[in-house]
């Protein structure tokens, strides 16, 4: 016999994960000295993400610390509905260097759905975000660093797996 089971993700399950996601990020601009991020605040950047998942368009989150056009460490969050077996970790254990005079970046990817939207119905949900988010030619795909970690974060199904990286 087979036996199924189902969760419903909540926006309390979605606002749990990104509570700890804005811990590491909190966590990130004390340990780096990095206190003008240019576009937002943390808790702008957070609400955007919560905003964006949870109407299921956010697929990864990358933050970036980068100097001399360089990106010298880096997380990238892969954001999952389907998270039923992760166990939680905690937020933290991303020690990035001390170097006030270089740039956080945050740069997001959507998900399929987000594309299947037209301009307009883009445009209209773009209007209650706090970022202005627009694309970018960054590499993102950090494959010239080492991945120096992994953690989990979940609720009830809904999830995000941060993979940590440094040069």
């Amino acid at each position: 016999m087979a036996i199924s089971l189902t969760h419903s993700i909540t926006t309390a399950d979605i606002r749990r994960v990104f509570t700890m996601i804005a811990a590491d990020l909190e966590m990130i601009v004390r340990s780096t000295g990095v206190t003008d991020t240019a576009d937002g605040t943390i808790s702008d950047f957070v609400a955007d993400f919560q905003a964006l998942a949870g109407a299921g368009y956010l697929s990864v989150i990358n933050v970036l610390l980068r100097e001399d056009s360089k990106t010298l460490y880096a997380s990238k969050y892969l954001i999952s509905r389907q998270a039923n077996t992760w166990s939680c970790a905690r937020p933290g254990g991303d020690d990035w260097p001390y170097r006030p005079a270089a740039e956080l970046k945050f740069i997001i990817e959507y998900t399929p759905l987000w594309a299947g939207k037209t301009s307009a119905e883009q445009a209209e949900f773009k209007r209650q975000l706090k970022i202005a988010w627009t694309p970018t030619a960054i590499d993102i795909g950090f494959g010239d660093m080492v991945n120096t970690a992994t953690r989990m974060y979940a609720s009830n199904g809904f999830g995000a797996e941060r993979k940590s990286f440094r040069r």
